[in-house]
């Protein structure tokens, strides 16, 4: 009944966190959601505005990053890629936020793409990087990952993203 207890006991009450990094502002996001979206998860307003807080104060030439567990795009090539409710409208505002990369996990698959591959922007609108990473510490790997680990190792300067997959 409390899904979260342990969590809030020994690492944080907050599920929903701001890191700011000389480089980076860093805003990680709880989107599970036990009670109500068990698959893919959610995201909830005030979360979008923690979001819009943390990168308008934040500093001008400093990457944008949002962290989840879930993923807001689908999988390309996995059949069971449920992805967050209201994923389109959630990327669009983290489009206009000038959010630069979205982490996600979830599906143990993994992928690395643009927004734009999925949903293209009606406006001119700034794709987002988005890079999911599979599975580093179990044996639950999906598709063409079945029974792999593996890791992204993300490097990012003024211009650009570089994401090596192992």
């Amino acid at each position: 009944m409390s899904p979260y207890r342990n969590f809030k006991r020994f690492i944080s009450e907050q599920l929903d966190t701001v890191l700011r990094l000389p480089q980076a502002v860093i805003v990680g996001l709880n989107s599970t959601a036990p009670y109500t979206r068990i698959v893919n998860g959610a995201i909830a307003t005030e979360q979008l505005a923690l979001c819009k807080a943390a990168f308008e104060s934040g500093q001008a030439g400093v990457a944008r990053i949002v962290v989840m567990h879930h993923h807001l795009v689908p999988t390309p090539d996995f059949e069971k890629s449920e992805y967050i409710a209201n994923a389109r409208p959630i990327l669009s505002q983290l489009s206009r936020l000038g959010v630069d990369l979205v982490l996600g996990g979830h599906a143990h698959r993994s992928y690395v793409g643009s927004s734009l591959d999925t949903y293209p922007a009606r406006e001119p609108e700034k794709g987002i990087v988005i890079v999911q990473c599979g599975t580093s510490t179990s044996r639950r790997g999906r598709g063409r990952e079945r029974d792999r680990n593996s890791c992204n190792l993300i490097e990012i300067d003024e211009r650009t993203i570089h994401v090596r997959h192992y």
